[in-house]
Parts: structure tokens; sequence; C-alpha cells
């Protein structure tokens, strides 16, 4: 008898710690009566025991939540580091590689009829590197 009061006891404190239900619906899953779950929970050590299971549900519901926060975060890092990379790349101006010689530059303006200097402009605003 004294271990199936323990057992609705535990299973009391862990619905209290839960906090969905109304204590008549906790009393009514545990097979008590309402009084009897008043008393349980005017008891230091039953009061203690919840609140035990509500810092375990809180440790858990926060080692979760971080995980996934520092997921997102490594996420976000990774993507950070390539975004730099790209600005470096576009800063030295190979923009990926892509670079002209002065000779193809002046074949460009020549062919297209602009000058040396709009053809240049126009190179490195597409993206290319002069050499």
């Amino acid at each position: 008898m004294a271990q199936n009061d323990t057992k609705k006891r535990e299973r009391a404190a862990q619905l209290i710690a839960e906090d969905w239900l109304s204590d008549e619906k906790i009393a009514g899953d545990v097979g008590i009566g309402r009084r009897t779950l008043a008393r349980w929970k005017a008891s230091p050590r039953f009061i203690a025991r919840v609140k035990e299971i509500s810092a375990a549900f809180a440790d858990r519901a926060l080692k979760h939540a971080l995980a996934r926060k520092e997921r997102r975060i490594t996420v976000l890092n990774d993507l950070h580091e390539k975004l730099l990379q790209v600005i470096a790349e576009r800063a030295v101006g190979g923009g990926g590689g892509k670079t002209l010689s002065m000779a193809a530059i002046q074949q460009a303006a020549k062919d297209h009829g602009v000058s040396v200097e709009e053809a240049k402009r126009q190179a490195q605003a597409a993206g290319y590197a002069i050499q």
C-alpha cells in the first residue's frame, strides 16, 4: 500500500511540475481526492520534490535550446567566413580569378569604339582585375 502511495505522490509531483492540469484533474488522474492533493502540496517534502522535477525540466529545456542556438550560430559563422572570403577576393580584384591583360583592354576599347580608360573602368566594374 505504501509503495502505491509513493507512486501516486511521484505522479502528482510530476503533473504539478508540468503545470498543465488543474488540481482537480491531477487528483483524478492520480486516483486521489482533492483534499489529499492539497495536503500533499502543503508538505515540505512534496514541495521540494515538485521543485526538483521543475528544475530538471528547466535544465533539459535550456540544454536543448542552447544546442539549437549553437547549431544556428555555427551555420551563421560559416556563412560569415564565406562572405569575408568573397569580399577579400573582390578587394584584391580577382573576383574569383577573373583577370584581363592591358592588351585585351586595348583590343576591347578598339572593338567597341570607346577609350581605353572607359574599357578599363567597365572591366573593373564587372569584377575583372587588370594586369
